[in-house]
């Protein structure tokens, strides 16, 4: 949905600002240990042949002085695919990800006849 808003918004006036502001480069994840943009983060999704959710792990100390261990989503997904014969990985950051669709879609074109004030 995020590409298509993109896509539909590209001609308004002052998106292109924003697009550059709302890239989420160096923010949202990382492309073969690159840097990835908020429309290419989109395009692997879309694109995606596998999704993991990475989790890690913790002890945990109960009431009756046992522990246990607990697992938990760290926030981040490895993301793989391919394109053509290359084969690329993503690792998205999901919070900041979704916090830059969030101030994307909060576009507002600049009001009619606003310029000419």
């Amino acid at each position: 949905m995020l590409r298509t808003f993109d896509d539909v918004m590209r001609d308004v006036d002052g998106y292109e600002a924003h697009v550059a502001a709302t890239s989420g480069e160096n923010f949202i994840g990382e492309i073969d240990g690159q840097p990835l943009s908020l429309r290419e983060a989109c395009n692997k999704i879309i694109h995606a042949i596998d999704f993991r959710p990475i989790y890690e792990s913790a002890e945990r100390e109960e009431a009756d002085k046992t522990y246990s261990r607990v697992w938990y989503m760290t926030g981040e997904i490895e993301i793989e695919g391919t394109r053509g014969t290359h084969q690329w990985a993503v690792l998205l950051f999901v919070p900041p990800f979704l916090e830059m669709v969030l101030d994307r879609i909060a576009f507002e074109p600049p009001a009619v006849g606003a310029e000419a004030a």
